[in-house]
């Protein structure tokens, strides 16, 4: 196209940073492969074939194309729009975090909000998410991450299971109740609760087990044991009493709520402000 638009290979190889006889050379490799005379030359000047002039507007519209699509590709990174794919523990499946949602959708409506809900790890570049949420002590390394907020897991029951089974007063006491175990943990059947000044590593007999929190959660609510939850997930269900703090002066170990992606150098703009809406979210409800 440079040669075509100078008919000169000395003034298309000045404009391209080239040598006159590399673009000589690449148009030979051209033509050889195309099979056809592209350029006529002699000493004095070039000119364009009848073939080649019908070659040179293809490219032209090729590339404006191709340019069209790179403007529209940047335009996209630069405005926050679009569709974003969200990875999300089912912990998150709870009407406050519905509602950060809401609210983020409201300051950014151009953005498509597609959450998959699932407490399995997911590969995220494999299965095409924009950014994953995670709750756990330490992000994978292989994965960029930024915390969003600090949460501790903390006992809990309903209020028929604790008049029926009574309320533990120890952490040891937890052998003689019935317990809801998450599949997932990390720690499995060996709780780790921390007090003021003691910490305790519980082997808990369990009557249910799921791989789902939100499962565990209306379990407990149903009376069928003591289980183990984020305090962020219960914390609508302890004020409204469907659930009761068991040992409240024992908790289990700090977690983080995590924003996982795969790649820092081009996070879109979508990506940017879901991070820095969540960040704010989660700050104003630990406020509260």
């Amino acid at each position: 196209m440079a040669v075509a638009e100078k008919l000169s290979f000395s003034e298309a190889a000045e404009v391209l940073n080239l040598t006159a006889v590399s673009v000589s050379r690449q148009i030979a490799y051209l033509e050889r492969r195309l099979g056809v005379r592209l350029l006529n030359r002699n000493t004095r000047q070039v000119s364009l074939s009848s073939t080649g002039a019908t070659y040179y507007e293809h490219c032209v519209e090729i590339v404006g194309k191709f340019d069209a699509t790179e403007a529209a590709i940047s335009s996209q990174a630069l405005q926050a729009s679009g569709k974003l794919r969200l990875a999300l523990p089912m912990s998150l499946s709870s009407t406050s975090f519905a509602m950060y949602l809401a609210r983020f959708q409201q300051k950014f409506p151009a953005i498509l909000v597609d959450a998959s809900l699932t407490d399995r790890t997911v590969d995220l570049v494999e299965e095409g998410f924009d950014l994953g949420l995670r709750i756990t002590h330490e992000p994978p390394p292989h994965l960029i991450a930024r915390k969003l907020a600090t949460t501790y897991l903390c006992l809990c029951a309903s209020p028929s299971y604790l008049a029926k089974h009574g309320q533990p007063a120890h952490p040891r006491e937890l052998h003689q109740h019935r317990c809801l175990s998450y599949s997932h943990s990390s720690d499995g059947d060996n709780w780790s609760l921390h007090g003021k000044e003691e910490k305790f590593e519980i082997g808990v007999q369990w009557n249910f087990r799921a791989n789902s929190s939100e499962m565990l959660c209306s379990a407990a609510k149903m009376g069928m044991g003591i289980t183990r939850l984020p305090i962020f997930q219960i914390k609508q269900d302890l004020i409204d009493g469907n659930l009761v703090r068991v040992l409240p002066d024992y908790a289990g170990p700090l977690m983080g709520i995590w924003a996982i992606y795969a790649n820092r150098s081009y996070m879109s703009a979508k990506v940017r402000n879901f991070i820095d809406h969540m960040v704010g979210e989660f700050s104003i409800a630990d406020h509260h």
